[in-house]
């Protein structure tokens, strides 16, 4: 017990001891610069074709195993003060070929699989703060086999929405990250602050960054030629040491920083069936919202919300109600300290208010309430929490704890989680 507790000791002592330079923002109250920050026009696109063509074989009864696939993908994304867009369009085709003249089902195989998935949307702002929304997720897959003359319908997925809100929220992470730049700038030697058009010019680049990222390979080479083609006075007098320094800021963990709320009513269409079922089209309406807040530039809370209402859109009088509402929540809590400390917690979940009759209409388990990355599910909760604790040359901490009970196909599942890593350095030397 007492070694452990020098441990924990050293480990938060490391900061004071071993400093590191320019770690975090210097001044974490100053919000004005995220309060005056408008989304830059920039977006990207990228086409591309993944193929793989592989074969193996060996000796009866496995035999001579042949398969094939191609998938070209397209994703293209835009960004500015009236439009915020997505889409991505993927299509597969996959084909093979199995001898296996002593095997158990049959001398030869030769299937054949196509799917497609396009997802997308688009906020339009038509007037002020008012805009008008379009979402779709679209995907389904097929199976062929020639040889055995096996066969399995389309399993199809469709769900268009519509809808009109009010708000904005919009992306501060790139502003966030040109904050760091100036501070790590100034932290080689050079004096004064940038003025506010020299960040919204950094901002800009910072999120086209991301776009470099999708379609090179080698992304940073073509970032930092257009930062500095952009903002060549910054180039004057630095070294390679610099240049690596700066170029750090990078990969500076942020988290994904967002300020401002909307809200907004939304129909929605769902069809989706699989090769032995099939269910009946649903339609629903949703009010939602979203709000973040970044109360300093370190801490960011976050609430997003859906009360949803769907109905079984069935041909048939049926003696029963199919009339089902939920709402679902995510809390969220963000403390970031540069590349130092990044501590997210966060509960999800949803409750049904109204339950019908859901054996004619399919149940998403989990939906997505932007714009970030979590999904929820839509009955149930998760609780999470993740913490990284990092001093280069140092010492690295990484936790993670969740208890989840989700209901999934009418089923509940509970499960829970912990794990955590870490290293310290006692000694660091090069002979």
């Amino acid at each position: 017990m007492r070694h452990f507790l020098l441990g924990i000791c050293l480990i938060m002592s490391t900061s004071a001891v071993f400093p590191q330079t320019s770690v975090s923002f210097e001044n974490p109250e100053n919000l004005e610069p995220l309060i005056q920050y408008r989304l830059p026009e920039w977006g990207y696109d990228n086409l591309w074709v993944d193929f793989y063509l592989n074969s193996h074989g060996e000796k009866n009864p496995n035999g001579t195993t042949v398969n094939s696939r191609l998938q070209p993908r397209y994703i293209r994304y835009w960004e500015s003060e009236e439009k915020i867009a997505e889409l991505d369009i993927m299509l597969g085709l996959e084909s093979g070929y199995v001898n296996q003249a002593d095997g158990p089902s049959g001398p030869d195989a030769r299937p054949f699989r196509g799917e497609y998935d396009f997802s997308g949307y688009v906020y339009e702002y038509f007037s002020g703060d008012y805009f008008a929304l379009l979402e779709g997720d679209f995907w389904g897959s097929s199976f062929k086999d020639f040889e055995r003359e096996q066969e399995r319908d389309w399993v199809v997925h469709s769900k268009p929405v519509i809808g009109i809100g009010w708000g904005r929220i919009r992306n501060v992470t790139p502003l966030l990250r040109a904050l760091r730049f100036e501070e790590r700038y100034r932290s080689l030697g050079r004096e004064g602050a940038f003025s506010m058009d020299t960040r919204h010019t950094m901002a800009q680049l910072m999120a086209q960054e991301r776009g470099f990222n999708v379609v090179h390979d080698r992304h940073h080479k073509y970032f930092w030629d257009a930062f500095h083609g952009q903002l060549p006075d910054l180039q004057s007098g630095l070294g390679p040491f610099d240049y690596f320094y700066l170029d750090d800021v990078l990969r500076e963990n942020l988290g994904n920083r967002y300020e401002g709320c909307d809200v907004m009513l939304t129909l929605d269409y769902l069809v989706h069936n699989t090769e032995d079922d099939n269910w009946d089209p649903t339609g629903g309406v949703s009010l939602r919202g979203r709000l973040f807040k970044n109360l300093t530039l370190e801490h960011q809370l976050g609430i997003r919300g859906r009360l949803h209402s769907s109905f079984a859109l069935v041909d048939d009088d049926r003696d029963v109600s199919t009339h089902n509402m939920k709402l679902n929540m995510v809390l969220q809590h963000l403390w970031v300290l540069s590349d130092r400390l990044n501590l997210a917690n966060t509960m999800s979940g949803g409750v049904p208010l109204v339950e019908g009759d859901v054996s004619y209409q399919y149940s998403e388990p989990y939906i997505h309430l932007g714009p970030s990355d979590s999904w929820v599910p839509t009955e149930g909760y998760i609780i999470e929490s993740s913490l990284s604790y990092y001093v280069e040359d140092q010492v690295m901490i990484s936790a993670r704890a969740n208890l989840r009970s989700e209901v999934v196909a009418s089923s509940r599942k509970t499960s829970w989680g912990f794990n955590i890593t870490g290293s310290y350095s006692f000694l660091s030397t090069v002979y």
